[in-house]
């Protein structure tokens, strides 16, 4: 696993995911563990005369998988030194059995006033199995540097 340092990040690398599948056991256990017991998530009847026609997952669980996936690929493992900031769109709904993966793409990096460390920018778009996107994000990662700027 390649842990980069904020050196080996260019603005307009692309990095996409595996994909993973939305289960019903995960939008259950989501609801158990942030208490996010939306309607539509939970119920299943009042889900189907809803206008999504079924029940759905919650947004936030989305974006916590899709950035999971972002967290896999491995290249801040060792070099990320915290998330400073995440803005989501929610598009579309994720429904039980969609799998998702990520497309993400570096949109700024910057070294900060320390010369060993700087932050990342990055755009993720989650694309579900029929490659709409369903949720558009951006996250901003503070990152150890090698002092070479």
């Amino acid at each position: 696993m390649k842990s980069y340092y904020l050196e080996d990040f260019a603005v307009g690398q692309r990095y996409i995911s595996s994909g993973r599948t939305v289960t019903e056991s995960d939008i259950g256990w989501f609801a158990g563990l942030s208490g996010d017991v939306t309607t539509l998530s939970i119920d299943s009847e009042a889900a189907k005369k809803s206008d999504f026609g079924g029940r759905i997952a919650q947004g936030m669980l989305g974006s916590s998988i899709l950035f999971g996936l972002w967290v896999r690929l491995g290249l801040m493992e060792r070099n990320g030194i915290a998330l400073l900031e995440s803005n989501w769109k929610y598009v579309l709904p994720i429904r039980p059995g969609d799998t998702i993966h990520c497309e993400c793409e570096v949109t700024e990096v910057k070294v900060s006033s320390k010369p060993t460390r700087g932050t990342v920018v990055l755009k993720i778009d989650g694309v579900n199995q029929l490659e709409e996107i369903v949720q558009e994000g951006r996250i901003v990662f503070l990152m150890k540097a090698r002092g070479l700027y």
